[in-house]
């Protein structure tokens, strides 16, 4: 009788706990649903590879859609800032579906494909917000599509302080005719193509070995994270204000140091860029800007610094000089530490506001 009973208890406490489950995330869905927001949709390519959107557009989840500009060449850099759709109403509901038409003029390739974002993730940074650099919450005010060579498709949140990835996607390939792309041309395809890769890829890139050799595999390079931290050290006494973070992967943070979350363990890409702002022990305010450019050396610095420590776990640290003129550049954990010499670093006097 008692086993019955319990059988019974659990059995209910289940149908309870599932039914709750199903009450929250259809809880969710019609917040997502009708709650608006106030952002623009863009889409980039990586430098070297520019692209061109033959059609594209965010699904929302009110069925509405906000098209991605089409008809120009994409080659402002993964992650950067694209042509934006800034028209329509102010607020929108969230995207919950997006679909892409592209061409890739380095493969000379048409991609296509659509795919589901994942709403709840989306809705819950809008919601969330991040700290920007004078201490102050903000939202997120952009959605962005980037696409690299082989149908790699990454979408990120972005705003003036933070930009999140939240979903990468993988396109197929398909055949696009020149009528359905340029109708009024009078150029062949291989015409057509030609130009673009002659108007937009810098010259000295222009040979058979970069155009035949594609690094297909370096975008998912780009979206390996590690355990760390940024540090800063300062030989003098020194406070640092706020620091702007580039990540590889287009990952982006620019706040306040009084935001604790900057100071935290997290998963983290490889740094492509950093600016901070300090003030010395009287107040003077300094910057700095340090860039990460040696692509091929400082990923690996962090695939093996993090493949040896035994922790997993490790700090940037970011040493500066008595004089607040120069800055060592250190991977560190309690075992471990290596100096990081081939940046380029520029430090200056801010003028006092």
């Amino acid at each position: 009788m008692k086993k019955t009973i319990v059988i019974l208890l659990i059995a209910t406490t289940n149908i309870s706990s599932c039914q709750n489950k199903k009450e929250n995330n259809e809880s969710m869905s019609v917040s997502v649903k009708n709650k608006k927001y106030n952002f623009t949709t863009t889409a980039c390519a990586p430098k070297l590879y520019p692209a061109e959107i033959v059609d594209g557009a965010f699904f929302l989840a009110d069925g509405t859609t906000r098209y991605i500009p089409s008809g120009g060449v994409m080659k402002t850099g993964w992650g950067n800032f694209g042509a934006t759709h800034i028209g329509g109403a102010d607020l929108k509901a969230l995207p919950v579906k997006l679909s892409l038409t592209w061409v890739s003029y380095v493969e000379k390739k048409f991609y296509r494909g659509q795919f589901e974002l994942d709403k709840n993730l989306i809705a819950n940074y809008f919601e969330k917000g991040y700290i920007n650099q004078y201490n102050k919450q903000e939202t997120y005010n952009e959605i962005k599509a980037g696409v690299a060579p082989g149908g790699i498709v990454v979408v990120w949140i972005n705003g003036g302080g933070s930009q999140i990835e939240i979903g990468k996607f993988k396109a197929k390939g398909v055949q696009v005719s020149m009528k359905e792309f340029k109708p009024n041309a009078i150029l062949s395809m291989e015409e057509y193509m030609k130009l673009k890769i002659e108007g937009h890829v810098p010259k000295e890139y222009q040979n058979i070995e970069f155009l035949e050799n594609i690094p297909f595999g370096l975008w998912d390079e780009y979206r390996k994270k590690y355990t760390w931290k940024p540090k800063v050290v300062f030989v003098n006494k020194g406070e640092s204000i706020f620091m702007n973070i580039h990540y590889y992967n287009g990952e982006k943070i620019l706040t306040n140091t009084k935001n604790s979350e900057l100071f935290e363990y997290n998963e983290r890409a490889v740094p492509k860029y950093i600016n901070l702002h300090w003030e010395d022990k009287d107040k003077n305010p300094f910057g700095a800007y340090i860039y990460f450019d040696n692509e091929e050396e400082i990923l690996n610095i962090f695939k093996s610094f993090f493949n040896k420590s035994e922790t997993k776990k490790g700090k940037l640290v970011l040493k500066i000089d008595k004089y607040n003129s120069h800055i060592q550049l250190f991977l560190e954990d309690e075992n471990n530490k290596i100096e990081i010499s081939k940046v380029r670093i520029k430090t200056y006097i801010k003028s006092k506001e």
